[in-house]
Formats: C-alpha cells, sequence, structure tokens
C-alpha cells in the first residue's frame, strides 16, 4: 500500500537551510514513508496521527497520516525542532522527556550573508535583511513576500495547528526535492493537491461540454489550471485559457507557469481575458477600437436629447429611470444577448431588469440605441459590447475552429454574446469546460446551465465541488451567514463543507466612524495577523467599494509606515512587497491570508444612487453579492470596516449574528 505525500511550504523552505549530507536523505526517507509509515516512527505525546522519524543521527522530520496521505510537516535538528510544534499553550507534545531549552538571545546578526547565500535570497535584499536583531522585523520588511515567509519559515518555531495551516502543495516525484535542491526549480513550482473528486474531474472525458461549479474557496478555478495542464499532456495543441479580470487572468498564468514549469505559451496554452479575446478577432477585420472613458454616456443622453419628438414624446420616463439606465439597458440587454432587430427586442425576456416597457417604450429605446451606434462611430468610439457582437460574427464566418480546448473561468460573469464566442472557437464539445459559482456573479444578473444551453450549441454536464479549502472554519461560517443573511439563493453555499482542520479566531465587524483613525486600526489588525500567522504583512488586502476609497485608504496606510499601492488589472502582482488595495471587482477570484474590508456605509456599499426604484431590489442583491466575494476572499484573518452613525444594511443584518464579533468604536 503507497501512501499520497503532500509537503508544507514550510518544510520546502527549512530545506534549503539543511546541510547538504541530511537534505540528500529526506527523499530515501520519503519513499519508504510511503511503503509503511509506522514502522521507524514514533509518535507524538496527545496527538492521534501526528509522527516523527530520524533524518540521520540529529535530524528530525515531523509529519501527519490522515487517510492514505502522508503530510510532511516540518524538519529541524532535534535540538530545536520540537520547539517548531508548540501547542497553544507552548507545551511540547513529544513522548520523549525532551527539557525546553531557554530563549538564547543572538549574540551577532541575526541572520548572516553565507546563510543568505544558502537560502538562495537575491542580493538585492540583502542589506535589509542583515541589518534584522529579531525575526518580528521580518514582517513589515519591505521584501516580496516569497523571501520573507521563506525567512520566517526557517527562523521561526510553529504551533501545531498553525504548522498545519501552513500551504501544502503535491509531491508528486520525489526527484523535485533533489532538483529544489539544486536550484533547478523553484518552491513556487510545487502546487496545491486537489482531492479525489477534483483529480476525477482533471481527466474527465466528455462528449459534451462541462460545467463545473462550487461556492468560493472550492477550487474551481485551481483545478481549471490542472485541467489545463492534463489537456496539453494529453497532446491538445491549442487550449485557450480565458477570464474575466486582467488580474484574474494575470494569476491564472502565474500559476500555470508554476505548473509547466515553463511558459503556457510554449505548451499550445493561451491565457487571456475574454475582452481581449474579442479584441484580437475584431481587429482582423477593423482598425483598433477607441472606447468612451464613460461607456458613452454622455453621447447618449445627447442623442437622446437631441431627438426632439422622440424626446418630448417620452422624456417623462426616460428622465424618471436615468440615463444610466438606458445604457445599462443597452449593454446589458442589448448587446450582451446579440441583438441585431427591434423585432428580437421586442421579444426579449429582458431577464434582472425590474423595470417594466411596454411595447412603444421599447422602440424607442430600440430608435436611440441605433442612433447611438451611429454617434459613437461619427466620433470614432465603438462600445465594447458592439466589440464582442463584431468579434463573434467574424468568428461565425470562419471555415475552421482556432482551438482544440477552450477553459472559461468565472463563466457566471459572462454575457450570452461572450459565451457564444467562446463556444465557437472550440472544435468539439468536448472541449469546452467552464468553472461558475452563483454567488459570485455580479457582472451578469442570471446564470445557469439552462442559461448556457441557451447560448452556446453544444449540449453540457455539469458536476459540484462541496468542499471548502481556503478559508479557515470560522471564515467559512462567517462567509455562509453574509449569504443567508441577504438571501444569496444558492444550493452551492449550503451543500458546501467547511475545512474543519483549519480553525482561527472568528471574523470581526468594526464600526467606527474616525477616518483618522481606522488606518491605524486596520494597520494593528494587519501587522497583529501577520504575526500570529508567521507570514509578511504584505500578504495582506485591503478592498474597497470603489477607486477613490481605495487611493486614500494606500496613502493612509503608506503615511503609517506599511507600504500599501492601491493595485488594479493588470498591476495586480500578488508577490509585490506591499499591502494590496483594491477594489472588491478586482479581487474576485483571488485569495489572500489577511484581508480587511472597507467602506461598509449607506451610499458607499451598499450604493443606490439615481438607481430606480424598481431596479433597487435587483441591485441590492447583487451588490450583497460583492460583499460575500469581498469576505470569501479572506483565508486566515478577515474583518469588516464599516459606519456606526450610518452604517450599511449588509452590517447591520449581522450585528446578532453569532459567527461575528462587533466591535463598536
Amino acid at each position: 500500500m503507497s501512501y499520497a505525500i503532500c509537503i508544507t511550504t514550510k518544510l520546502l523552505n527549512e530545506m534549503l537551510a539543511l546541510p547538504s549530507e541530511i537534505s540528500r536523505k529526506i527523499a530515501p526517507a520519503i519513499r519508504s514513508l510511503q511503503q509503511d509509515p509506522y514502522s521507524e516512527a514514533k509518535k507524538l505525546k496527545s496527538q492521534q496521527a501526528v509522527y516523527r522519524i530520524r533524518i540521520g543521527h540529529d535530524y528530525r522530520l515531523i509529519y501527519k497520516i490522515a487517510a492514505q496521505q502522508l503530510t510532511l510537516l516540518t524538519i529541524g535538528h532535534r535540538n530545536d525542532v520540537y520547539k517548531r510544534i508548540l501547542d497553544s499553550e507552548g507545551q511540547i507534545h513529544i513522548e520523549a522527556a525532551i527539557a525546553p531549552q531557554p530563549e538564547v538571545q543572538p549574540v551577532g546578526p541575526l541572520i548572516t550573508e553565507a546563510q543568505l547565500r544558502q537560502w538562495r535570497i537575491p542580493q538585492a535584499y540583502w542589506q535589509g535583511l542583515l541589518n534584522l536583531k529579531h525575526p518580528d522585523e521580518l514582517l513589515e520588511l519591505e521584501i516580496p513576500s516569497p523571501y520573507s515567509n521563506q525567512i520566517l519559515d526557517i527562523l521561526v518555531p510553529t504551533q501545531l495547528d498553525h504548522l498545519e495551516a501552513k500551504p501544502v502543495v503535491a509531491l508528486t516525484n520525489l526527484e523535485d526535492l533533489d532538483r529544489l535542491m539544486a536550484g533547478e526549480v523553484e518552491i513556487s513550482a510545487f502546487l496545491l493537491p486537489l482531492n479525489p473528486i477534483q483529480e476525477k474531474l482533471k481527466t474527465l472525458r466528455s462528449q459534451k461540454a462541462v460545467l463545473v461549479k462550487g461556492a468560493a474557496g472550492t477550487g474551481k478555478s485551481l483545478l481549471a489550471i490542472y485541467r489545463a495542464q492534463y489537456l496539453a499532456q494529453q497532446g491538445y495543441p491549442k487550449i485557450l485559457y480565458a477570464t474575466y479580470t486582467e488580474s484574474l487572468a494575470a494569476y491564472s498564468n502565474q500559476l500555470l507557469r508554476a505548473l509547466l514549469r515553463q511558459e503556457p505559451g510554449t505548451c499550445g496554452i493561451t491565457v487571456k481575458t475574454v475582452d481581449q479575446v474579442a479584441l484580437d478577432y475584431y481587429e482582423e477585420q477593423y482598425p483598433p477600437p477607441l472606447l468612451p472613458e464613460d461607456g458613452g454616456l454622455l453621447l447618449l443622453k445627447q442623442v437622446i436629447q437631441s431627438d426632439r419628438s422622440l424626446y418630448q414624446q417620452h422624456h417623462r420616463w426616460i428622465d424618471r429611470l436615468g440615463y444610466s439606465y438606458w445604457l445599462e439597458e443597452i449593454t446589458l440587454v442589448i448587446e450582451a444577448h446579440n441583438i441585431s432587430s427591434q423585432t428580437a427586442y421586442l421579444n426579449t425576456k429582458r431577464v434582472g431588469r425590474k423595470v417594466p416597457l411596454n411595447q412603444n417604450q421599447r422602440i424607442a429605446v430600440w430608435n436611440f440605441y441605433k442612433a447611438w451606434v451611429r454617434v459613437l462611430k461619427d466620433a470614432g468610439y465603438t462600445s465594447l459590447g458592439k466589440i464582442h457582437q463584431d468579434a463573434l460574427a467574424i468568428v461565425q464566418q470562419k471555415n475552421s475552429k482556432p482551438y482544440d480546448a477552450v477553459i472559461v473561468d468565472e463563466a457566471q460573469d459572462l454575457a450570452p454574446t461572450t459565451l457564444r464566442l467562446l463556444s465557437e472557437l472550440v472544435k468539439a464539445p468536448g472541449g469546452l469546460y467552464f468553472t461558475a459559482d452563483m454567488s459570485q456573479s455580479l457582472y451578469q444578473r442570471c446564470f445557469s446551465w439552462h442559461h448556457l444551453q441557451e447560448v452556446i450549441p453544444f449540449p453540457g454536464e455539469t458536476h459540484y465541488l462541496k468542499q471548502s479549502y481556503r478559508a479557515t472554519e470560522s471564515i467559512f461560517k462567517a462567509c455562509v451567514e453574509v449569504a443567508h443573511a441577504h438571501r444569496i439563493k444558492d444550493d452551492d453555499i449550503v451543500q458546501t463543507q467547511p475545512n474543519t482542520a483549519l480553525k482561527g479566531d472568528k471574523p470581526t465587524i468594526v464600526l467606527m466612524d474616525d477616518c483618522f483613525n481606522q488606518p491605524k486600526v486596520i494597520k494593528e489588525f494587519l501587522t497583529k495577523s501577520a504575526k500570529r500567522w508567521e507570514t509578511s504583512v504584505y500578504n495582506s488586502a485591503v478592498l474597497c467599494p470603489s477607486r477613490l476609497v481605495g487611493k486614500i485608504m494606500a496613502q493612509q496606510l503608506t503615511t503609517l509606515g506599511l507600504k500599501a499601492e492601491y493595485l488594479e488589472g493588470k498591476e495586480i502582482d500578488l508577490q509585490k512587497a506591499c499591502i494590496k488595495v483594491m477594489s472588491i471587482y478586482d479581487a474576485k477570484g483571488l485569495e489572500f491570508p489577511f484581508v480587511a474590508v472597507v467602506g461598509l456605509e449607506e451610499g458607499l456599499l451598499p450604493n443606490l444612487a439615481g438607481m430606480p426604484h424598481q431596479e433597487q431590489d435587483e441591485v441590492l442583491h447583487e451588490q450583497a453579492k460583492l460583499f460575500y466575494v469581498a469576505c470569501s476572499r479572506a483565508m486566515r484573518s478577515l474583518r469588516v470596516y464599516g459606519s456606526r452613525l450610518n452604517p450599511s444594511r449588509f452590517v447591520t443584518a449581522l450585528l446578532k449574528n453569532s459567527a461575528w464579533n462587533i466591535i463598536k468604536d
């Protein structure tokens, strides 16, 4: 019987600090453990399935057994390795009578040049590291988080419950450990393991299009990455990996590069946003487009008001609903559904739009839509929706399909026109693969397999992921309560099981109106979280309801001594040594150890300014999902900051909920 092997990133980092004669013995020891993990092991006291074995005379490898999986936790010299598995009271769990050693203050520097060279830390960061007096100073040192995390893993003892919460990666080839020690691969080349259900879906062979659904943190995007790798290994020469935002596309490309150990393009995998896919085909027949910064709102207003007869006849309901509403009618209904005639528009259901329009009103809307398109063109502009429509028409005229497989992440946010465009790019139905989460649908107001079947020309099948991996059990439960409190009805959330092995504090709601003190409170939260979980504070994110709020918050945190940047789109680099301040929209699909969500105030989140009364319930539901998305980005620590005098209704609905702590300042 052979056991699957997983390994914490902490142990991988620790290996870089080992003597070479010890590191060479690890792979043979693991190979022996795979066959019989009990023969040479000693069980740690009070721990049901935690063991240690000897590596050489002086080193000990600590590991855990669960089902048919071994998780290698940490390694170190016998004189100090047990400090790395302290319990929450600081007691050592080991049968042997080993007296705890008193902490000795270092006489010389905390880190030497020789160590930095052995640990492969780039010399550009040495100066700051050589001046360190205590490991805690690493938490706020402005070096990329992979390097600060690496040094913290080597230097800092870890409580057992925190040790088990460290990122775990799959070790599918023991030779990878030797390659790591030889400097041939980076630790980032090791990726999270898949569970049996995910593994089955990765290798799924189907003649139908596939939709994989799951709530936040169930690993849909990771599975999609593995799916792309698997198809490339199976000989699919051209694969498109498409997603909605630039930030998620950049992150997906980083993961694919790590998994493939080369650029995705060399394996035939193209990673793009869906907008870039549409733009590439659009530019086959048209010059590079120019998009109006306001989406065409000002030109639409001018078009409507310039048609005096139309405007005089309909000005009451046009003005009452507002011009932003009519721009949404164009983008979310006409362009999103690729409506090309007045008759088709008259017969469209307008799903997600609550204001009813009679036939005469629809005819008026159609007329000013057509006039708006002409005015845009005359001014040298086009709309994003028109780009997608024209791209679809271009692709449908082609005699051959360009891709053997198309993988679409976050499909719930794509318009029907875009989904049809992507489906037209694949050679056979079995090459089409979607992931989706209805609870995170922000850009389109409905999504289901039924919705897909009305759009794509292929039959399909649905599969579900029901185990959460991202967050602690406390954060998971708090996010579920957000969904319940705001009636985000999604069976995927209800059926998802928390990761009970990950323990942590309850998330907290902080109600305060001191805009000068709030950044100080946020800084304290982020730095305390970093110290508790032994990782760089620059793994944190502050999520905001608007760009303006984010810009101000980044400036305030930087003034307080924490480097913070407002990042958006392609600028988002998860390894950058800064607090990542970003909009909630840009955070979709990403995850962070510590998250602060700010701006929970009526008028900010939710924001119903200028919204027609009939549409407010729909928009509130949409913005409640935005709040859910923000909270579900957190892995280990989560705080939500809102106004005490003018609290968001999203927060007041949670004040009596046992899943959240409440602080009123």
